[in-house]
């Protein structure tokens, strides 16, 4: 309970809902495990994607995408779904091979479009996008250590840089309705391990900062 009555924090068995917060309707059928990360890492995927359609279209485009978390192979599975050529790069190995699951191969250009969202690679994200291309960098994974920007090379080279601080309500729609329909088709379940009772969130915590651990662990309110 915060200073002011006030409800916060997802580690509960109640959350406030504040007025005007956005509220998306998703079929009975989608599995929990699939919804539970769309107020996430989903819709800022969407939002990330979204804005870097705004000047690159997608349809044919090579994206690169650093950072093969739930946010990085979301992104991967939206912009495949927009007709991009996605690569996605990580130095875990398992989750290389689990991002081509999500519609991520392999670039025989340099991408016209860069998305970082693994809060490690931005200098690389500026250096890698193509002429005239566009870099959208995630807020949700800062904070990054600072790098070094030459605004030369970045005017020469025509290039757009982007942020992104998660998403809006529209993002939300857009990533569920994304899930319940083309979505399908990529095994979003998956990214979720074991589902505990919020009363082992202990373990949970523990699970989930372990080495290999799984994208996400699932906690169970209420019981």
């Amino acid at each position: 309970v915060g200073a002011h009555g006030d409800l916060t924090g997802a580690f509960a068995s109640h959350v406030q809902l504040r007025a005007g917060t956005a509220i998306v309707r998703v079929p009975e059928a989608l599995p929990a495990a699939v919804l539970a990360p769309a107020a996430c890492a989903t819709a800022t995927a969407w939002a990330a994607v979204a804005r870097a359609a705004r000047d690159i279209d997608l349809d044919g485009a090579a994206v690169r995408i650093h950072g093969a978390g739930l946010v990085g192979i979301s992104a991967a599975a939206i912009a495949a779904e927009h007709g991009a050529v996605v690569e996605v790069r990580d130095p875990d190995d398992d989750r290389r091979a689990f991002a081509s699951r999500f519609g991520a191969t392999a670039l025989d250009r340099d991408p016209d479009v860069v998305i970082e969202a693994s809060g490690h690679a931005v200098g690389k994200a500026l250096a890698g996008v193509a002429v005239g291309g566009t870099a959208v960098l995630v807020g949700s994974v800062f904070p990054a250590a600072p790098v070094p920007l030459d605004a030369e090379d970045l005017v020469r080279r025509l290039i757009t840089v982007a942020g992104v601080h998660n998403y809006g309500a529209d993002d939300l729609a857009a990533a569920a309705s994304f899930l319940a329909g083309r979505g399908r088709a990529y095994p979003f379940s998956e990214a979720v391990g074991a589902v505990r009772s919020l009363l082992d969130i202990d373990a949970a915590l523990t699970e989930a900062t372990a080495p290999g651990a799984p994208l996400r662990v699932g906690l169970v309110p209420g019981r």
